[in-house]
């Protein structure tokens, strides 16, 4: 009785690593709304792996009772399966052994041997010997026991450490300046992960992208524009503080990057550096930034009259990914959820293994979406910075059915056209309020489109290696398009923005006449190397 128990508890605990991973792991309080190692959170957890264990000690004591053969190796084979996938969640979350580390020196044609063996082998053993079968899985279960307090003791550990609920709490803003006068305003739009190929001079034929084009036959258009980093974790803060980027690294608490930066400059704390919302307060203008990923208001939302964040990364954790879910999809999310964990089922079943990033990804759009045509409708907001989270995979648009959803599988391609939609939303937002045409408007991104990989069709079509991403800028009252070909690093425009406020462009001439002077500041070539992304899954140990 006491071995099948303690066999139970411990199979339990293998399904529960991922938990324990999670709550151990303090990469990700960066990227939280909120405390997540808590000791609620802790004592669901200790009930989830008593209830889990509870149902794998009926399993074990059903097969050890059974006395037909044919049911008695029926569950014997249940059984087994159950411990395999166990073992294989114990080989990716604990011992992080990957398929490719243990098969990849065997080759398909050796793989598949193997494993044909050890099936043949399974098979022969449950059908002679499936006692002894389940002896050897209770047996090597019973000598793993020691792990199951280890695993409780360390997390507690963990948590008891953890920082403080204040270090995830928003800095407090500087109040507003009262606006007397009009002032340019400067809209600065990134959107993530826009590739100026693909919506450019490789665009697909059935692609239209009447709202760019608008906006393009009115704005400067740098062609030759790239990012100063190949990820949004080094290319936002580099953009921001308007000094290039070469490293940004998670300090002890959640609420700061430590930045090293490129050409020998010195280390230093993100929310310690100067940036373009500080200096343009230092001039007496209002500013504003909504975005994702990097949770700004609680780094640098001291310098930003308004500011907030929503993080792709775990948002799941928190309300407001369950918002408006009720009944059988809470159900199904929720099922889903404990079934994703499992490093087998995540790696193979497609369903599971994006759901939650594309259902995820909808959210927050959403709620950015609303803010940001808000924000652009208020005029005493001189500078807005919009960081968006389209185009960036995976897709939740379905340019067929023109309806934003996380259900359909669709890719890059319609990714852009809900790009397009919003810039048309944007524009229709400030025209509505009368700043369009009193306002410098700066389409751009952070990065082009990056290779993925992952078991979901996100993109359907790869850009070729092209490091340019889409600069477009619009001046108050512009009507012509002006192209601009000189290469340039695009984080120039923490400098272009601070200028454009100091009135020194009254035409795209004094625009070309000072980027020709301020691309050299930086290196005129891009980084060389864009290296391939995996499509993000949790746990993921390094995100961005």
């Amino acid at each position: 009785m006491l071995a099948t128990l303690g066999s139970a508890l411990v199979l339990g605990d293998l399904y529960m690593l991922s938990v324990w991973d999670e709550l151990s792991d303090r990469s990700f309080d960066y990227f939280r709304g909120s405390p997540y190692q808590t000791w609620p959170v802790f004592g669901r957890a200790v009930g989830d792996l008593l209830l889990v264990s509870f149902l794998f000690w009926m399993l074990i004591a059903a097969v050890q009772r059974v006395q037909t053969p044919v049911w008695r190796k029926i569950g014997c084979l249940l059984l087994l399966t159950v411990f395999l996938v166990g073992v294989d969640g114990a080989r990716v979350t604990g011992l992080h052994l990957y398929g490719g580390s243990l098969f990849g020196p065997l080759g398909k044609t050796g793989s598949l041997i193997i494993v044909a063996i050890l099936a043949t082998l399974t098979a022969y053993l449950i059908l002679r010997h499936d006692r002894a079968v389940v002896r050897a899985m209770c047996g090597v279960l019973l000598f793993l026991l020691p792990l199951v307090p280890i695993n409780i003791c360390s997390t507690a550990w963990v948590i008891h450490k953890a920082a403080a609920a204040g270090k995830f709490a928003a800095k407090i803003p500087p109040p507003l300046f009262p606006t007397h006068a009009p002032v340019n305003r400067f809209v600065w739009v990134v959107f993530d992960e826009w590739d100026q190929y693909l919506s450019g001079k490789g665009r697909p034929s059935d692609l239209a992208l009447p709202e760019l084009d608008r906006f393009q036959a009115q704005a400067l258009d740098a062609e030759n524009a790239f990012s100063p980093a190949v990820d949004t974790q080094e290319a936002l803060p580099s953009l921001i503080t308007g000094k290039i980027v070469r490293k940004a690294k998670w300090t002890a608490a959640p609420n700061d990057l430590q930045l090293v930066f490129a050409d020998g400059e010195e280390t230093g704390s993100w929310s310690a550096q100067s940036n373009v919302f500080r200096r343009a307060r230092q001039m007496g203008i209002n500013t504003a930034l909504i975005g994702f990923y990097h949770p700004y208001p609680r780094v640098i939302g001291g310098d930003i009259s308004e500011s907030f964040s929503l993080s792709l990364q775990t948002l799941y954790q928190e309300p407001l990914y369950w918002k408006d879910v009720h009944g059988f999809k809470r159900i199904s999310l929720m099922i889903e959820e404990s079934l994703s964990r499992i490093p087998l089922l995540k790696r193979h079943v497609k369903l599971l293994t994006h759901r939650r990033e594309k259902r995820t990804s909808e959210v927050i759009y959403r709620e950015l979406h609303n803010r940001a045509l808000e924000l652009v409708r208020r005029p005493d907001m001189g500078l807005v910075m919009l960081h968006l989270p389209v185009p960036h995979p995976p897709s939740i648009y379905d340019r067929g059915q023109k309806k934003v959803t996380a259900e359909n599988d669709t890719g890059y391609i319609d990714s852009l056209a809900l790009m397009d939609l919003m810039i048309g939303e944007l524009r229709g937002a400030m025209e509505a309020g009368g700043q369009w045409d009193q306002s410098f408007v700066l389409l751009t991104s952070d990065h082009p489109l990056r290779g993925w990989e992952g078991a979901e069709n996100i993109i359907k079509i790869r850009s070729p290696k092209q490091p340019r991403i889409p600069f477009l800028l619009k001046l108050p009252g512009q009507k012509t398009s002006v192209p601009y070909t000189p290469s340039f690093n695009s984080a120039v425009t923490h400098d272009l923005a601070l200028a454009a406020f100091r009135g020194e462009f009254r035409n795209t001439e004094d625009v070309v006449k000072w980027l020709d002077a301020a691309r050299l500041r930086f290196p005129t070539h891009p980084i060389s190397k864009q290296p391939v992304a995996k499509a993000p899954v949790h746990p993921v140990k390094k995100p961005g």
